[in-house]
């Protein structure tokens, strides 16, 4: 800003010393606009990267207790940056990933082992059993029991 206020004080003085002066303040305020652009392009091609990481975060710890500050402080980024790197990477906030992949790993429980629905809730991260239940509903389709009869070897 203060060279565009400066720019704009030269433009309505005459003089050769002036020109030389406004194309030199021009040029630096191009060059400013050249590494603002730069650092934003190379922010945004980080971004799948940090979206990666903040899944492979999340499917490792998923048993466990988890928010956006613990994921911040794991990742060492704003949890606002991390929620919209993933959304674009994977059209879900980190909490919703987070969701569907204890569904994920709750459907395999269901199907490959003889665990009550409730213990599943527990190992899978869920704080509830009816929010257990309600989630896997949502995702699923179906009840956790009825998934389990539906797909269940015999």
């Amino acid at each position: 800003y203060p060279l565009m206020r400066q720019l704009l004080s030269l433009g309505n003085r005459q003089g050769s010393a002036n020109k030389i002066n406004q194309q030199q303040l021009f040029h630096e305020l191009v060059l400013l606009l050249q590494e603002d652009a730069a650092a934003a392009a190379a922010t945004s091609a980080n971004q799948p990267r940090i979206a990666e990481e903040a899944a492979a975060f999340l499917r490792e710890h998923f048993r466990e207790r988890l928010d956006y500050r613990r994921l911040s402080e794991a990742l060492h980024f704003h949890p606002n940056y991390i929620a919209i790197c993933m959304k674009r990477a994977f059209g879900r906030t980190p909490l919703d990933y987070l969701t569907h992949y204890r569904v994920e790993q709750a459907k395999r429980m269901l199907i490959l082992t003889d665990e009550p629905v409730g213990v599943i809730a527990e190992e899978t991260g869920f704080g509830s059993f009816p929010y257990f239940v309600r989630c896997f509903g949502k995702i699923a389709g179906c009840k956790p029991t009825a998934f389990r009869m539906r797909y269940r070897r015999k």
